[in-house]
């Protein structure tokens, strides 16, 4: 995150989010809170609390298996 955030490429940003959620599953939790302290842009902070807030439902959902 921080060579994209050197690059300044929201976009790019939103990409490696929707990535990470999309790959590391159980990892993806703790990345994303990381990712989440540095942040300040406004929309990349709403796609990580979507992401987040998707994983907190799966965890409280009986067919996860995280």
């Amino acid at each position: 995150m921080n060579t994209l955030k050197e690059k300044g490429g929201r976009q790019l940003k939103l990409r490696a989010i929707d990535l990470l959620f999309d790959t590391l599953e159980d990892k993806a939790r703790d990345i994303l809170v990381e990712i989440r302290e540095e942040e300040k842009d406004v929309p990349v902070l709403s796609r990580i609390d979507k992401c987040l807030n998707l994983i907190e439902g799966n965890a409280l959902s009986p067919a996860y298996k995280g």
